[in-house]
């Protein structure tokens, strides 16, 4: 076991002032069958009153309002996680068997499949993380939150999302669960993806941005189909002074302490 902290913040800049801003928030990791929480501190400003409840996922979700008028909003989280080894032991929900809306698969795709002739290696999961990580270039800017696993194929670029869905709709194809991971790694950063895959009643984990199996240092906010099951923040808001632009700012802090 080790134990890190971690430190997440997004803020959002306006350049209009806002109301009636709805929103739900999943960006509260949660224990499991290889990480423990504790020490955790939420804060949303402006302040204001916010109720937890989980998705159909499992996913622990922060919802709230604030009517009132505001420029800038933000949501930050510290905490400390008890890392062991990356193992989840839960029963399969064969969900994961499908394709998603963002996880469907091209020709394209089914051939790049194909061409791996996975019949003659053990471990798929990783011989498709790494084939997929050989394929694409990694490029910020290219795609976006939107971006479908059949288009960041197409582009052979993009970023951690893309690469997470692209290995999810190969080996659901290839005949094994696997889900679409999101949270935090070790470093500075931002949020980062993964893809868990099912074998022998448990879930594991394979990173094929990075080219490794998921080990020490990466902290579980939450799983779904797709990236947009695990969406850190979904809201809605209104202004009286017309379209209003915004500005995202993202920060990941984990380091390990013992």
């Amino acid at each position: 076991m080790k134990t890190y902290e971690f430190e997440f913040t997004t803020e959002f800049l306006f350049d209009k002032p806002i109301i009636n801003h709805n929103f739900i928030l999943k960006c509260m990791p949660k224990n499991n069958g290889c990480q423990r929480i504790f020490d955790e501190k939420l804060t949303i400003l402006p302040s204001c009153r916010y109720s937890y409840g989980e998705d159909s996922f499992g996913n622990i979700t922060v919802s709230a309002s604030l009517p009132h008028e505001h420029s800038a909003f933000s949501f930050s989280v510290k905490g400390k996680a008890c890392l062991g080894r990356y193992k989840i032991l839960e029963y399969l929900d064969t969900i994961y068997l499908y394709p998603s809306p963002k996880t469907k698969l091209s020709p394209e795709m089914e051939g790049f499949l194909e061409g791996l002739k996975l019949e003659d290696t053990a471990d798929i999961p990783w011989a498709v993380s790494e084939a997929v990580e050989d394929y694409m270039t990694y490029e910020k800017g290219v795609t976006d939150a939107e971006t479908t696993a059949e288009e960041a194929f197409a582009l052979k670029k993009g970023v951690c999302q893309d690469y997470a869905q692209i290995t999810a709709a190969l080996l659901r194809k290839a005949g094994i669960p696997a889900r679409y991971a999101a949270g935090f790694i070790e470093g500075d950063g931002e949020t980062h993806a993964w893809v868990e895959y099912y074998k022998d009643g448990a879930w594991y984990g394979v990173d094929p941005t990075n080219r490794k199996t998921t080990d020490y240092g990466y902290i579980k906010l939450g799983h779904g189909r797709d990236a947009s099951d695990c969406s850190v923040e979904r809201g809605c808001f209104a202004s009286n002074m017309g379209f209003v632009n915004q500005e995202t700012n993202i920060s990941v802090k984990v380091s390990e302490i013992l």
